[in-house]
């Protein structure tokens, strides 16, 4: 009989151990929504904020808090540009502002929207919406409101960068893979640009004694477009299609005096129209370079 009773519990102690390898249906999916990318059962919809500085606007460094505040909020579903532009961002070799972070993308950004001498800085756009209409630029203290109107809303496309690079010869390959979640109308472009974080030049503030600051970090300056300032056509007639999936493959050189370590490709999609009020971005991601 106490034969019995142990092969009993022997069997017993055996199903037990086989039965936690079996997990019962419908299994839960559980997905990472890190940097670069996120499939469809994931997506969220990311935003990008455009900060419109200038190393010699004193007012500037206020909207640089506000964004980084914004950052904070937010995580990785903003994603944040600093493009330096206008008379603002010019040289000043007497004074201490050598570092040109101006980009022929910049510019033909200001001969766009701008000029942002006359729209005055600092300003921004929340993913090139048009709020009013008439517009896309924004007073930074406005910005937290537009970012916080959209953030939260269903996505209407899924992104996802992959990079590679070479440390010998500086260049990255960039493999950018999107999809159309919702149907959508109007005509649509990929763009894709590098960004460079901690920098560090003279920047003046207004708030700081004396206010030519020499070792300010500028962060998320846009460094130039790798597929032109518009961006690659992905969707032509007037529809984009949900479920159509595109990618595209690109190769970049990294200048000699950027770090790549602080180095980011910047991807987004956006409404091909022709007056500024018609170039939505409806998506972005970010992904580190190394």
């Amino acid at each position: 009989m106490k034969r019995w009773v142990l092969l009993l519990i022997a069997l017993v102690v055996v199903l037990v151990f086989n039965r936690c390898d079996v997990i019962e249906k419908p299994y839960r999916e559980t997905a990472s929504n890190g940097g670069g990318g996120s499939s469809d059962t994931v997506a969220v919809r990311k935003v990008l904020l455009e900060d419109f500085t200038g190393h010699k606007c004193g007012n500037c460094p206020r909207a640089h808090e506000i964004a980084h505040s914004l950052s904070n909020t937010y995580g990785n579903k903003l994603v944040i540009m600093s493009i330096h532009l206008s008379s603002f961002a010019k040289l000043d070799l007497g004074n201490g502002y050598v570092t040109d972070y101006r980009t022929p993308t910049g510019q033909e950004i200001d001969g766009t929207f701008g000029p942002f001498d006359a729209l005055g800085l600092p300003k921004g756009f929340v993913n090139r919406k048009a709020f009013d209409n008439v517009s896309p630029a924004l007073d930074k203290d406005d910005w937290g409101a537009k970012i916080a109107s959209i953030i939260s809303t269903p996505p209407d496309a899924s992104l996802k960068i992959t990079n590679q690079y070479n440390e010998s010869t500086r260049q990255v390959n960039i493999k950018v893979e999107g999809k159309f979640l919702k149907t959508l109308t109007g005509d649509y472009k990929l763009a894709v640009y590098i960004t460079e974080d901690s920098c560090i030049s003279m920047q003046k503030d207004y708030s700081k004694i004396p206010e030519n600051v020499p070792d300010y970090v500028h962060r998320h300056v846009l460094r130039g477009a790798v597929n032109s300032t518009w961006g690659d056509e992905i969707s032509t007639g007037g529809i984009a299609n949900a479920g159509t999936t595109f990618t595209k493959n690109y190769s970049y050189i990294l200048n000699s005096a950027w770090n790549a370590k602080n180095c980011h490709v910047v991807a987004f999609i956006n409404k091909a129209g022709s007056s500024v009020t018609e170039k939505e971005v409806i998506q972005v991601e970010e992904k580190g370079i190394k």
